[in-house]
Parts: C-alpha cells; structure tokens; sequence
C-alpha cells in the first residue's frame, strides 16, 4: 500500500476508536426524541415477544395459529425499527429511511402470508402491494385505513431508496460527520415510525386478539397505549 493510504488508515482507525455518543447524553432534545421512539418500539417489542411466548407456551388452542415463518418476518421488521431507531441517533438519517422501508416489507410478509403466500415469492412490489390490498381482511375500514397509511409511507420511503431528487439524497462524503444531529431529520425519522408502529400495532391486535386479550395487562397497556384512541375499543372489544 502506498504511504498515503497507510497513513489514511491510520486514521480511519483513530476515528473508530475515539467514536462516542456520550455528548448526546445531555442533549434535552435527543432525550425527548429518544423517549418518543422508545415507547413505540417498546410496545411493538413486545407484542412480537408475546405472540412468541404464547405460541411456544400454548394454555389452549388460540386461532389464528401463527407460523414460525411469519413470526421470523414480525421480528425482523421489529428489528428493522430497531435499527432505524439506532442509526438515526447518529445521523445516518438516510440509512435509517431504507431500514423503515424494509421494516414494512417484512412486516408485510409476516402478518400476511397465510392469507396471501404469493408475496413471499413476488419479486414486483407493485404486484406485491396489489396482492395484500385485495385481502379480505382490508377490504373494510379501519384495516384498510390504516394499511393504506403504511402504503403511504412505503411510496414515501421508496423516494430516498431511489435517490429521487437532490433532496433524498444524504451528500455524506466523509466519516467524520457522523456522529451528528439534525431536528428536522430526525422529525422525519420520528414521523414515520409514529405512523407505521401504531399500524402495525393495530393490524396485529385485529388479527391476533385472542393473544392480546391473553396478555399480561402491564404488556396490554403498553400496546394499546401506542394505537390510535379511536381503535382501541374496537380491539378491546366494546361495542
């Protein structure tokens, strides 16, 4: 290698070892953010645990039967968020937003393949997309309301996965802008996740109620907190 590029990777090196957050720490408005996503994540984390527990730890027959394929999908989208959640904090606010979009694909394919297994193997995402929407289970508000609010997003997301404009691209040249705070990235990246968790949330609560209804009230509670005020009788079952 030539002495410039040793010398390069030297530091490159020094920039891995001295990289911290600990400034943010303190940082009131990262705090808050942070304590917003949280309580959303946290809930979504624990209804993917709970569907987990219970079908492992079945105290009778609860239809409809979640595969272990579908729940391999949930928890990656789970993880998705996750990882959304984590980059964004750094300022990876594009990488984030590919994240968010995976998250909605494996979600999809999670909560859906019983009824539609031909999206497991849909290479089209228009085709994809058209699939789900004809299902039984969204042809009736709110289901299919709120599924087109993933739908929504997911186009939105589609934009910074495509470079569609200067304005989705993130122009990151150098590592050592990382890591880094922006409020109005970070407004975007907290936007969507509060869009698509209180959907995802509402979707399975609709699906798997039987499993809600089995849950731990603490964990009942943190689920029902983060969905729309308007939908949670309807999951709650008052009429």
């Amino acid at each position: 290698m030539s002495r410039e590029v040793v010398r390069d990777f030297e530091i490159f090196k020094a920039f891995f070892n001295n990289y911290s957050l600990s400034e943010f720490s303190s940082h009131s408005e990262v705090l808050d953010n942070l304590s917003q996503l949280h309580k959303k994540y946290f809930a979504f984390l624990t209804f993917i645990s709970e569907l987990q527990y219970q079908k492992e730890n079945p105290c009778e027959e609860i239809i409809p039967l979640i595969a272990d394929s579908q729940l391999i999908y949930l928890s990656e989208a789970c993880s998705d968020i996750g990882n959304a959640i984590f980059i964004s904090v750094q300022g990876a606010y594009k990488a984030a937003k590919l994240m968010l979009r995976s998250s909605i694909e494996t979600f999809c394919k999670g909560i859906f393949e019983d009824e539609e297994p031909k999206i497991m193997t849909e290479k089209s995402l228009y085709v994809f997309f058209d699939l789900i929407m004809a299902l039984d289970s969204l042809k009736e508000k709110p289901s299919k309301t709120v599924f087109n609010t993933i739908h929504n997003e997911y186009k939105k997301l589609c934009a910074d996965t495509h470079t569609a404009t200067p304005l989705n691209m993130a122009q990151i040249t150098a590592l050592n802008y990382f890591p880094k705070y922006d409020n109005t990235s970070m407004t975007e990246i907290i936007d969507v996740v509060f869009k698509l968790i209180p959907s995802y949330l509402f979707l399975l609560c609709m699906k798997y109620n039987k499993y809600y209804s089995k849950m731990d009230y603490r964990n009942k509670e943190s689920v029902i907190s983060q969905i729309k005020k308007e939908f949670r009788p309807l999951i709650q079952g008052i009429r």
